[in-house]
């Protein structure tokens, strides 16, 4: 009987200890808001500026662009930016130095890449000569300053190269290029193999893939060109190689030229083209893009009734006889010349043999001139054609589509190939092992095709043999 009284009295004093502890801490609790309230009401609103360049925008929050607030407060951060620049993010700065404050011990951007977005005070500086301020930094998105060729009415010739000048240098390669990641999607959604992607020249386009071949059409990343009076019909097979020139234009920005293939777009078709919002560059990690899709119409002239077909004219050796080995390869650091006939089941005994595997490089080198005697001009770019005659073919194919090869100097009725200009002309992963027979295509203006033949007019192919290493 006793011990339950003492368990109770217990019991209660416990209960009532508790309580009183726990008054006590949220006495001291409400006695800490209160010590941090008169603080903060003691403390003079301090002045928080926020702006950015001159004609990029306006900023709408804080409304005049300035926040009178004290430690702990939070306030908006919005920007309108003008169409053409592109918010970058924000940046706090010492506006008494210039000098941005990388850190958040004075203020806390949320999320500063984020043109809305939200800002707390966390302390005012102990150093006084401190200025604390707010900067919506922005890019100039990229400008297209000058297309060609221009529409004009008399039109271009169907050779003409579209070139495409822009303000902003170092434009971002996979604007035009796919990435790894790019086209094993495109396998995936498009049912793509490796062979349907289109691979540029190694010396311009540095072997990286522009575009791929679905259902007989090609597609560019980026880029598309139609038949402006019929906007069903894809013109794309018309140009290929598309690449960024090395050098600055007149104005310090980067210069695109998509080159034209054969066949040559047709005489008299206006040509629209248009590249994709996603040609960009690069500032502090962000993509600085196209405000918009930009899109141009040009003409090509009307058809000049050439009928002539081009001539190669070979080099002559030294007793003034003509040459016609003029294609080389390069085997480790010298150039073998390729041997010739005029029959493809005649294999010469004195064929190169190249090592390679599955993603060699060939090097060739060529010497010939191409002229046009019909008026339209000489095209652009001559052709190399090659057969697989091997049976252990890489991807069950016998033969690949042309290789399309730049001169080394072109007038407008002549172009010239020489020894010394090298052409990293394929990758073998698109051929055989085995024996390859090359044979050149020189094309003009108007689409008429010469092939390369003997004297007796026997066209004359090369032989090269790929061995695995």
């Amino acid at each position: 009987m006793y011990g339950g009284g003492v368990l109770t009295c217990i019991v209660f004093l416990t209960t009532t200890l508790f309580s009183s502890c726990d008054s006590f801490l949220k006495a001291q609790d409400i006695g800490e808001q209160i010590k941090k309230k008169i603080e903060y009401n003691n403390t003079e609103p301090y002045a928080i500026y926020v702006d950015a360049q001159k004609d990029t925008g306006i900023i709408t929050k804080p409304a005049g662009g300035e926040a009178d607030v004290r430690p702990t407060d939070s306030f908006n951060l919005s920007f309108t930016v003008e169409s053409d620049y592109q918010f970058i993010k924000w940046e706090v700065y010492d506006a008494a130095t210039g000098e941005a404050i990388d850190d958040d011990t004075y203020l806390k951007i949320e999320e500063p890449q984020q043109i809305d977005t939200t800002c707390t005070f966390q302390k005012v500086p102990e150093n006084p000569n401190i200025e604390l301020a707010i900067y919506a930094v922005v890019a100039k998105r990229p400008q297209i300053f000058l297309s060609k060729p221009t529409y004009q009415e008399t039109g271009s010739p169907a050779s003409t190269d579209i070139q495409v000048f822009f303000d902003q240098f170092n434009m971002d390669p996979n604007s035009i290029y796919y990435t790894e990641e790019e086209m094993q999607e495109l396998k995936e959604t498009l049912k793509l193999q490796d062979e349907d992607f289109l691979q540029g020249d190694e010396t311009l386009c540095g072997g990286r893939y522009y575009g791929y071949q679905r259902k007989g059409n090609k597609y560019f990343k980026n880029i598309q060109i139609i038949n402006y009076d019929d906007p069903s019909e894809n013109m794309n097979s018309c140009f290929c190689n598309p690449y960024w020139e090395k050098e600055p234009n007149t104005v310090g920005g980067s210069t695109l030229v998509i080159q034209t293939a054969n066949p040559l777009p047709p005489n008299g078709v206006t040509l629209y083209v248009s590249l994709g919002e996603n040609f960009s560059y690069y500032i502090d990690g962000i993509q600085v893009k196209l405000l918009e899709t930009k899109a141009w119409p040009y003409k090509i002239w009307e058809s000049s009734n050439d009928q002539t077909p081009p001539k190669i004219i070979p080099p002559k050796d030294e007793q003034n006889n003509t040459f016609y080995s003029v294609v080389r390869v390069k085997i480790d650091d010298d150039y073998i010349t390729i041997p010739y006939s005029t029959d493809k089941e005649i294999i010469p005994a004195n064929r190169p043999e190249v090592t390679v595997n599955a993603n060699t490089t060939i090097t060739m080198s060529f010497c010939f001139e191409a002229m046009d005697e019909g008026g339209s001009g000489i095209a652009n770019r001559f052709e190399l054609y090659c057969e697989n005659v091997s049976t252990s073919d890489l991807h069950g194919q016998t033969s690949a589509p042309p290789i399309e090869l730049p001169y080394y100097y072109k007038t407008g009725n002549h172009a010239y190939t020489k020894w010394a200009d090298e052409y990293l002309v394929l990758k073998t992963r698109y051929f055989s092992f085995g024996t390859c027979i090359f044979s050149i295509i020189v094309i003009d203006n108007d689409g008429n095709i010469t092939k390369l033949k003997d004297s007796n007019g026997k066209e004359l192919y090369f032989h090269i043999y790929l061995k695995s290493n």
